[in-house]
């Protein structure tokens, strides 16, 4: 036997059989098969590539989590994610139980990048490194197409509930070392193992090949904003990337399963020196062949640069901001829109995915399901009321919860405790007349009441704008200073305002409803979007937002309306954004600074100032003319000599444009015009009128200053 140290990856070995090997670990191999036999042991081991927690290289850690669902065997003591947020403790109590199969998907303020060496690493609560309670891990940009790590067992002994396992017959499962060592991980290894899986030596188990072939495509691996945690039963059911059998303690009670304790991030867009950004792509509907027209494709990115389209998959072709579908062609098509970044913001993207088909489309219509107080009559029939627009019959499956489906289609729910949270998709699998429908799921809750307790339910003891109706309706403590962020919040996403909050569905006497004003006018009620349920400290909470379109300059007011059951009501105090974007925003968005960022540079010697760009909306971060404006140029209308410009409307606030005319271009005035404006877009238009045809000829120019 050999012993092989791998830096960087090299997946084949000169074997006649192309076995997968670890990546960047220490392992040993069968001289005469290629085969793995052992891979790095733990904490201390030659090799051993263990991150303690105050390692310096971690730039960032978890900060949030979304889509939680324990597993069996997992005690209410140990259901608190937040305990899986910011640095990894040195406690063994202090971690997220997942239980038996459970999962969770972790989120951070900084997307994680593919660097040099190790990106990220996750840390489990091991007391000694050799109780190892296993979980696979895998990784996303969009928060719904996971890209799992190639992993590897190497025994195929069973082991007992409080049994000792050996970390060398475990790769690229989390965790194999002890509390305060994270397992790292290097996002460079999915490239390879991509590679790997399209190579005719590869020798992945056909779920996995198929799996990292369809999700890769959806990965930007300088913006991985999601981790996913999932718990292995380790009965040997649940199998490797090559189809072997994974073990680890089965039969564990109270805290089974994963314990995370935290994911720290070594390459994080925070030490890029970049700003993270988002793409928003608007959905495009699946249609029919016979129906197909050039698409109009929406998108854009939160920093305000521009975004460009390309063909992830399928045929046709883009032009001018439009998708063209090939002629004839039936297939599944996937657009990617695209932000490269520049040098203050990373680069990000999101995609587009629908089905041009002879067959036509369906949706699925899932009413909402009401959450239960408990305690609730086990077992209980639940009547589900999903349609499908083709008129075909919906199917349901539970993706959480334990329970059947009677033929009627009602939902026979057979566990009943609190709390808990039961998920139920509605499915239509498509004939030969229509396609699949994009399947739906609605999920409810039973959960333990909490009642509402105040002398004065309008009073507002913290004083931060919510009565004692709305700190209830949070769960909050009525008189203590309560995180910020547990309130309502506005953002601003490129040019939307997102309003969101949450609210405790244990606290079933109250109502809330959202409302807000633009520029001071009537009073607007949106439909919230439902965003994620989960549970803490016993409690259920749901979030949601709405968005809002703003032009620049626009002001918008958030507030609530809150009804309790016994009558009282109350309307909270509002918060307040408005949409600007003032020169340093433009100039840092354009990469400008130092002598290039002043306004009155023109660091690409094109005659054209940076204020001057700023205001007209051209591009900072090249050369630019005049005649790339689409509203600038003088003429002739109705025997008046007419001048038109048009100035962004992010910049009303910070220039002030004039017209000027000359009969000699030596002296200037502003008199005699008569100006009118209009807004276009995101732009004011001027048109500048001069009505003595006797001055010939007449010339105009713009001045542009700061206000």
């Amino acid at each position: 036997m050999k012993k092989i140290l791998f830096i960087i990856a090299a997946l084949f070995c000169g074997f006649a059989n192309a076995y997968y090997l670890p990546f960047a670990e220490p392992y040993i191999v069968d001289e005469q098969t290629g085969i793995l036999l052992y891979a790095c042991g733990a904490v201390g081991s030659e090799g051993c590539p263990a991150i303690h927690r105050n390692d310096a290289r971690f730039a960032d850690w978890a900060s949030g989590w979304k889509d939680l669902v324990y597993g069996a065997n997992c005690e209410e003591e140990w259901r608190n994610p937040h305990n899986a947020i910011g640095k990894a403790s040195d406690s063994v109590y202090d971690i997220l139980c997942l239980g038996d199969g459970g999962s969770v998907v972790m989120t951070f303020d900084f997307a994680i990048r593919d660097g040099e060496g190790f990106d990220f690493a996750v840390f489990e609560n091991s007391f000694d490194g050799y109780f190892l309670e296993l979980a696979f891990v895998e990784v996303s940009t969009d928060g719904e197409h996971f890209v799992r790590f190639p992993n590897l067992y190497l025994d195929d002994k069973s082991i007992g509930a409080f049994a000792k396992g050996n970390p060398r017959y475990v790769y690229n499962l989390a965790a194999k070392y002890f509390c305060e060592y994270g397992h790292p991980f290097d996002l460079a290894e999915l490239k390879a193992a991509y590679e790997f899986a399209r190579s005719p030596a590869c020798t992945f188990s056909e779920e996995y090949k198929n799996s990292i072939l369809e999700n890769y495509k959806y990965l930007d691996f300088s913006n991985i904003k999601f981790v996913r945690i999932v718990d292995i039963i380790g009965d040997g059911k649940t199998l490797d990337c090559e189809g072997q059998g994974i073990y680890d303690p089965v039969g564990c009670v109270g805290s089974a399963g994963f314990d995370l304790n935290a994911i720290g991030v070594i390459n994080s867009q925070k030490n890029s020196g970049l700003k993270e950004q988002t793409v928003f792509f608007e959905a495009i509907a699946d249609m029919q062949l016979a129906d197909i027209s050039p698409i109009a494709l929406s998108a854009f990115a939160s920093s305000g640069l521009e975004v460009v389209f390309e063909i992830a998959q399928g045929s046709g072709s883009i032009e001018n901001g439009f998708y063209i579908p090939a002629e004839g062609v039936c297939e599944t098509v996937i657009l990617k829109a695209s932000q490269r970044g520049n040098s203050v913001y990373a680069p990000a993207a999101a995609y587009a995915k629908f089905i041009i088909s002879n067959k036509k489309s369906q949706q699925i219509t899932f009413p909402k399901i009401a959450d239960l107080p408990s305690p609730v009559a086990s077992p209980k029939l639940i009547t589900l009321k999903a349609s499908a627009s083709s008129g075909l019959k919906v199917s349901y499956n539970l993706s959480r919860g334990d329970g059947n489906f009677l033929s009627s289609g009602a939902l026979r729910l057979t566990d009943t405790s609190a709390p808990q949270i039961i998920e139920v998709i509605a499915n239509q699998s498509g004939n030969a007349q229509y396609l699949e429908a994009k399947a739906v799921l609605q999920n409810f809750a039973i959960y333990n009441a909490i009642s509402f307790s105040s002398e004065n339910p309008h009073s507002d003891a913290n004083q931060n704008g919510y009565s004692d109706i709305f700190e209830y309706a949070f769960n909050l403590d009525f008189s203590a200073q309560n995180p910020t962020e547990l309130y309502p919040q506005i953002r601003l996403i490129g040019k939307r305002a997102r309003v969101s909050w949450r609210v405790c569905a244990s606290c079933d006497q109250v109502e809330i409803s959202p409302r807000y004003k633009k520029n001071g006018g009537g009073e607007i009620a949106p439909e919230p979007e439902f965003d994620y349920v989960y549970i803490e400290g016993g409690n259920v909470y749901r979030e949601f937002h709405y968005d809002v379109e703003l032009a620049y300059g626009d002001e918008i007011s958030a507030y609530f309306a809150a009804a309790l059951k016994s009558g009282e009501a109350s309307q909270s105090e509002p918060i307040f954004a408005t949409l600007k974007f003032s020169y340093a925003d433009w100039a840092q968005a354009n990469a400008l600074s130092g002598d290039d960022a002043q306004e009155g540079a023109s660091p690409f010697s094109d005659g054209i100032v940076n204020l001057q760009k700023y205001a007209l909306g051209l591009d900072g971060s090249k050369s630019a003319s005049f005649a790339q404006l689409k509203n600038f140029g003088a003429f002739s209308e109705g025997g008046a000599a007419v001048f038109k410009f048009a100035i962004a409307s992010y910049a009303a606030d910070y220039v002030e444009a004039t017209a000027l005319w000359s009969a000699d271009l030596k002296t200037w005035s502003s008199e005699n015009l008569e100006v009118e404006t209009s807004d276009e877009g995101d732009f004011k238009i001027y048109k500048v009128r001069h009505n003595d045809s006797s001055i010939s000829p007449i010339f105009f120019k713009m001045q542009i200053k700061k206000r």
